[in-house]
């Protein structure tokens, strides 16, 4: 991170920086990106209400979150290094908090309209609990999260922390065997081709906001390509060239 983007920073608003580095952490985490939208597709025209595709979606929440954590504790800009460093024991073990998550989830989901059933009607009890899960557990939290995420998450990490020891007898197993089937962690490497995209990405010219030139670019994407190329790609042809006589006066004629 170059020190022209930390110092804009400065001189802005204080705000949650988390914003403007989820965008450079989302190409790392596009297969959980697609296996997102994959599901959406899937539970597309579904009306009973029990699909859902809230593991995929924390999943690709849960990268982007973990990467922009540890790009913040790197930086130390202003006072998130105090935020970040609640926030990324809560995250290191990527399984355990989503079975944690989901459990809470779904177990809010599924007593809200029990409990609303013996106070108000059936048809009643649906919708309360469908507007208030819509409400309070999707809109509102996605909209304040955006903003102010990191500050939001280093003040709950607590009581996170106390789902995580509540759910721990049935999410702990859980979270083990995911361990063991998709393994621990989900480490994004790239192709070649693929940094070169992400490179054109940053670039000013691409209309994104990013801050690298037209000649930044090229050098960049020229040195990715650079054990692909040969001397001969290089060298101007024999035939384009034309010598001068050592002795042959050099003038304007």
């Amino acid at each position: 991170m170059s020190d022209k983007f930390v110092f804009k920073w400065a001189e802005e608003e204080p705000s949650d920086q988390k914003k403007y580095l989820e965008d450079s952490c989302q190409p790392r985490c596009v297969k959980t990106l697609l296996e997102y939208k994959a599901c959406v597709q899937r539970i597309e025209g579904d009306d009973s209400g029990h699909k859902h595709c809230t593991g995929q979606y924390f999943d690709y929440w849960q990268c982007v979150d973990k990467c922009t954590l540890q790009i913040l504790l790197n930086l130390d800009i202003n006072n998130s290094i105090c935020s970040t460093a609640k926030i990324l024991p809560v995250v290191r073990n990527q399984h355990l908090l989503l079975c944690t998550l989901l459990i809470c989830n779904t177990a809010a989901m599924e007593a809200l309209p029990i409990f609303l059933d013996g106070l108000v009607t059936a048809w009643g009890a649906i919708l309360i609990s469908v507007t208030s899960i819509l409400l309070f557990g999707e809109i509102i939290p996605q909209s304040v999260c955006s903003r102010y995420g990191l500050a939001i998450g280093a003040t709950v990490a607590p009581f996170v922390r106390v789902l995580v020891c509540i759910c721990f007898p049935v999410a702990y197993p859980i979270s083990k065997l995911l361990d063991y089937l998709l393994g621990h962690g989900h480490a994004a490497l790239f192709r070649r081709a693929d940094l070169k995209t992400l490179v054109d990405m940053h670039g000013n010219e691409a209309g994104k906001g990013g801050e690298l030139t037209h000649d930044e670019t090229t050098i960049i994407a020229g040195a990715l390509e650079l054990s692909e190329k040969t001397a001969s790609d290089a060298m101007t042809p024999i035939s384009d060239t034309f010598a001068v006589d050592i002795n042959a006066r050099l003038d304007r004629d």
